[in-house]
């Protein structure tokens, strides 16, 4: 078997770029940091310590508020409970790189550590990427901001001045707060993040934390802990760019992450005879909404 065209060879490796580099703790924080969507969700990884790739999770339905007051010596009716169960699947996910002898004997254990690094950031990107996808299929609803004339705009209305605003937030609470949730974080765009730092309810120490100012962003408004990032999925609805923010409760169990298998890395031949070696990096993990009313998608321009 041959070495892939896309292996890395002796003349890509000089010797500016094999100054050893030391990463240590790093690399790790490479991964969280590079992530926003997973620490939110409700981490049930532990339900996939035997085999499987997938579980099972339930949610319940029943337990309502009695109507009716009991008389002495009375028998409390039964009422049933129904279980619903949400299946939380597991994927694998991964990627291969090929590197010659020569540059392994020459170079490899000083680049080593800086590619275990940027291939775990890769791993945060894409459980980001994936989490994102699973809460915008997984959502209850989707809120516009307002016309000047107090209605919401709609995918094929919108245009440039269809912006978040706090309006537009406030209805998104309103909405959850209704169906028996309270907003916790909301996931922004950072076109999102500017059109809110415009406006002082977003800004003024009056409405936010103190620390919002200082740092420049919006940190949290209106009991909800705003989140700036890359991570969130746009689209083109009426000819204009549109950012699907995330809007997310607090409620345990709304939000689902499960991983079967950790960051890994591995690093072989498939011939004795090989002059390379081929390294992997792979992981194996799932999100799932479980309480579609506790997640709500907020579309604005940017």
């Amino acid at each position: 078997m041959a070495a892939s065209d896309s292996a890395i060879n002796i003349t890509q490796l000089n010797s500016e770029e094999t100054i050893p580099m030391i990463y240590d703790e790093r690399m790790i924080k490479a991964l969280y940091d590079s992530e926003v969507v997973r620490p939110l969700a409700n981490d049930k990884s532990d339900m996939l310590s035997g085999a499987g790739d997938s579980f099972n999770v339930y949610t319940r339905t029943g337990f309502t508020t009695p109507t009716s007051a009991l008389s002495d010596g009375a028998t409390i009716a039964v009422t049933g409970v129904v279980h619903t169960p949400t299946e939380v699947t597991i994927s694998y996910y991964g990627d291969a790189k090929q590197i010659t002898q020569q540059s392994y004997d020459a170079a490899f254990p000083f680049v080593y550590d800086g590619w275990n690094e940027d291939a775990l950031k890769a791993i945060g990107e894409l459980r980001d990427a994936k989490g994102m996808t699973e809460l915008i299929s997984g959502a209850s609803s989707t809120v516009y901001p307002f016309t000047e004339a107090g209605i919401h705009y709609t995918s094929s209305t919108v245009d440039a001045d269809a912006r978040m605003s706090y309006e537009q937030i406030l209805d998104i609470r309103k909405a959850m707060f209704r169906n028996k949730h309270k907003c916790a974080y909301a996931l922004i765009e950072v076109g999102q993040e500017a059109d809110l730092l415009q406006d002082s309810r977003f800004t003024s120490i009056d409405y936010v934390e103190n620390k919002s100012v200082p740092n420049g962003t919006v940190a949290k408004g209106l009991g909800i802990k705003f989140i700036t990032t890359n991570s969130v999925q746009t689209l083109t609805e009426n000819s204009q760019t549109v950012a699907e923010a995330i809007f997310l409760s607090e409620q345990p169990d709304t939000f689902i992450f499960a991983e079967k298998v950790a960051p890994s890395f591995r690093m072989g031949r498939d011939s004795p005879r090989d002059l390379f070696e081929s390294w992997v990096y792979f992981t194996a993990f799932g999100f799932k909404v479980v309480k579609s009313n506790g997640v709500v998608i907020g579309k604005s321009v940017i």
